[in-house]
């Protein structure tokens, strides 16, 4: 999305774990081929663990989920010029669930379920990069 809108030289995201169990891995099979049946290769990507340097990195820190957010609420109050740490479907303007804020894990359950994923997720970044932009009038 950030591509598509020309962004990409202004706006740069990655994505982290707050865990290290995948470092250097592929994304899960069913992420990949969902991800793909929407045109977005993800092939490219690498798991990597999220770093305290990541805090001044960042404008924007979201996190998926309220037990990953709790984890990285314990460093984020240590470091200076940190970016805004918010739950992803906390953001202004992110899609609403009614079961919350945390973004369902797909892991156990079925393809479906990361269909379902990817949708929350679309709706949201497109959100999120909406509001984004008027916050910087990009």
């Amino acid at each position: 999305m950030v591509k598509q809108a020309g962004l990409d030289g202004i706006i740069h995201t990655d994505s982290a774990g707050t865990h290290g169990y995948h470092v250097g891995e592929l994304p899960d099979p069913r992420a990949i081929d969902t991800a793909l049946g929407h045109g977005i290769d993800m092939s490219d990507l690498r798991a990597r663990k999220f770093t305290q340097t990541d805090f001044s990195r960042f404008d924007y820190i979201f996190a998926m989920d309220r037990g990953h957010y709790n984890l990285l609420l314990q460093s984020h109050t240590k470091v200076r010029n940190s970016g805004q740490l918010t739950l992803f479907l906390d953001f202004p303007n992110a899609p609403n669930l009614d079961g919350g804020s945390d973004m369902p894990d797909p892991y156990y359950g079925t393809v479906v379920d990361f269909e379902k994923v990817f949708k929350l997720v679309e709706q949201g970044c497109g959100r999120i990069l909406r509001e984004i932009r008027q916050r910087h009038t990009l």
